[in-house]
């Protein structure tokens, strides 16, 4: 099963020149990790910048006549590891930073290949509604479908958040992520009143953080 490690920081102003150089650090080593299938690192437009690391891991599969196992109705339902056994990036020399950090299992996923992400728009939302609701899962996907078709989005995806009882996350987070290419493209994707609609729609029944963000260094992945 593949899973999403999200790791938010919010660095004091003093503290942003240690973590880029630990991220520097990191992207160097990002091919000695077996584990980690892709990584993504930017930081916030904002003054006071926060950095977000996005990264994929796969983890231990189990066999076929175990996966056949776990179909319901829905469709394939993996089995949720323990939160303490998955792979996730660990940067050293930040430990003193705040941060955030949550697991995710992705949902849905659109790319196009000619496209290279350096800005992107990110939201954190949680939920009091389960993480299995058809209404979250189908309105997401029915409106970011339609905001892929109208605006030069090159790669979105949405992912849930994995039970995390020893953590106490009270309720479900949903990570949504939509990356362009420059940063007049990501902001003709935030002012478009399909994405604000989503905005509007999920605010019914959530807590939304929403992030504009700039690509720290190209996006890595594992070779093939």
């Amino acid at each position: 099963m593949e899973t999403l490690h999200v790791l938010l920081m919010h660095p004091y102003p003093r503290q942003n020149e240690e973590v880029l150089r630990q991220l520097g650090f990191l992207v160097e080593r990002l091919p000695s990790i077996p584990e980690l299938l892709v990584a993504r690192f930017f930081r916030s437009h904002e003054e006071d910048h926060t950095y977000l690391a996005l990264t994929s891991w796969e983890n231990e599969q189990k066999p076929p006549e175990a996966e056949e196992a776990t179909r319901t109705e829905n469709g394939y339902t993996p089995e949720v590891p323990e939160v303490e056994d998955l792979p996730r990036l660990i940067i050293p020399g930040l430990k003193a930073i705040e941060a955030e950090e949550w697991f995710f299992q992705y949902s849905w996923g659109f790319s196009r290949a000619d496209v290279e992400v350096h800005h992107a728009l990110v939201l954190l939302v949680t939920s009091s509604v389960g993480p299995e609701s058809p209404q979250i899962r189908q309105g997401w996907r029915s409106g970011l479908h339609a905001l892929a078709a109208e605006t030069p989005l090159g790669h979105a995806f949405l992912a849930v958040s994995l039970p995390q009882e020893a953590r106490r996350i009270p309720a479900p987070v949903w990570c949504c992520f939509l990356g362009c290419s420059t940063q007049q493209d990501i902001e003709n994707v935030r002012t478009h009143p399909l994405y604000e609609r989503i905005l509007s729609w999920v605010s019914r029944f959530a807590q939304v953080k929403s992030f504009t963000l700039a690509s720290l260094s190209p996006e890595y992945r594992a070779p093939a």
